[in-house]
């Protein structure tokens, strides 16, 4: 009998052992699942600022399965099924990571920043400011010669000592540099007080001339030579790259009077420079013989040449549909840029068929290359009411084909003809 409840009472504890062994399986899973569901998946980064060309790597934190990347403008930045990301082109997208049923999103800037100079003239004891462009990231400003020219946290140069040193701005691995060139102290001749300058100290590869002023702050009139010379700087040393005397048969001028206290813009043609040197970027000088009182001064003025650039643009001046009636449309060219522009004539196309075909509206312009000068904005009209299709209603568009020295664009705008 005894024995019978022993069993009994075993067989009791045993199951109750049993039952609370399961339990423990049962429940721990659960709770597992439970902490596991409790972390969230979270980007790494939830905004992003690259440069044109970087990439960086976005992860989904958190994910334990599959992991679809898609960007809402590709071509401002792609991703890649890794999560790497790749700066394409200037402006905002967003790159979006789709898990689980749900979609988490980054911000992503694409810059394009530029240093304000690439090159820069200074004399001892001169300052200058430099600034990145196009960027809201943090920009790291050095010197490669301190001793030359130094620079501060916030791109302010002094210049030091003669010489030649390159100032470096960084925007995250990117880097954007600016050659100063740090000359000495220009002292006035006490005796003559004749000077001459650049205009604005530069001039473009585009140039054909170079603008200078002659200063007389005498008080006699003096007499400059037209005929002058064009010096580069090569290493320490100054080249000769062009002479123009007064026995050249293009000069009818052979002297240039200002009178006393005056000053007068003298331009200097320079088309003519052979292609050896050809006005490339660096460091120049023009000199010109002048004349007082029986004796004669020899005048420098430095400049820097600097790479033209092309930056033009081409709009329409009114709406972009133009009644039958209105038989003209009228364009708005700018040249943005401190470099005159070449420019072709206008030619006019229209959309047949799904194709873009010339038309002819009339001769527009003559089918030469013109110039545009640096800065300017004009207004072109081109009338539509002569030529095979004379105004009919359409998509058309305007092109104009523009260039400098190698590189060189054609410019579109659209418009559509309504009755």
């Amino acid at each position: 009998m005894r024995r019978k409840q022993y069993l009994k009472k075993q067989f009791g504890m045993f199951v109750v052992l049993f039952i609370l062994i399961l339990g423990v399986f049962i429940i721990l899973p659960t709770q597992s699942e439970s902490i596991q569901a409790a972390i969230k998946p979270k980007l790494n980064k939830q905004s992003v600022r690259l440069i044109k060309g970087q990439t960086t790597k976005l992860k989904l934190k958190g994910a334990k399965g599959t992991v679809k990347w898609k960007s809402s403008k590709k071509v401002v930045a792609s991703v890649n099924k890794k999560g790497i990301v790749k700066a394409r082109k200037k402006g905002k997208t967003q790159i979006l990571a789709k898990y689980a049923g749900k979609t988490y999103k980054c911000k992503v800037w694409v810059e394009t920043p530029k240093i304000s100079k690439t090159s820069l003239i200074l004399e001892v004891g001169q300052t200058e400011t430099l600034t990145m462009q196009g960027t809201k990231q943090k920009v790291t400003w050095s010197s490669k010669q301190p001793e030359i020219a130094e620079v501060d946290s916030r791109g302010n140069i002094t210049a030091n000592t003669e010489g030649t040193t390159v100032i470096v701005a960084k925007v995250g691995s990117k880097k954007y540099v600016c050659v100063i060139t740090v000359n000495a102290i220009q002292i006035q001749n006490p005796c003559m007080n004749i000077t001459m300058s650049v205009k604005n100290g530069k001039i473009t590869t585009m140039h054909t001339d170079i603008p200078i002023t002659v200063f007389n702050d005498t008080d006699n009139s003096i007499s400059v030579c037209d005929g002058y010379g064009i010096e580069k700087k090569i290493g320490t040393d100054w080249r000769t790259v062009y002479i123009r005397t007064e026995k050249d048969e293009e000069i009818t001028e052979k002297n240039i009077v200002i009178d006393a206290k005056m000053n007068k813009e003298i331009s200097c043609d320079i088309s003519q420079i052979g292609y050896e040197y050809n006005m490339q970027p660096g460091v120049y000088r023009v000199h010109k013989a002048i004349y007082i009182e029986g004796q004669k001064q020899i005048l420098y003025a430095e400049f820097l040449v600097e790479k033209a650039i092309l930056d033009i643009s081409l709009e329409l001046a009114g709406a972009d549909k133009i009644p039958v009636s209105q038989k003209s449309v009228s364009v708005i060219l700018k040249n943005n840029a401190a470099n005159p522009v070449l420019e072709s004539y206008y030619k006019v196309q229209k959309k047949i068929n799904g194709e873009w075909e010339y038309v002819d509206f009339g001769v527009l312009y003559p089918d030469v290359m013109e110039t545009i000068a640096s800065n300017e904005v004009r207004r072109d009209t081109i009338f539509l009411e002569e030529g095979e299709y004379k105004c009919q209603p359409g998509e058309y568009r305007i092109s104009k084909f523009v260039g400098i020295e190698e590189e060189n664009t054609t410019l579109y705008v659209y418009f559509e003809i309504v009755e």
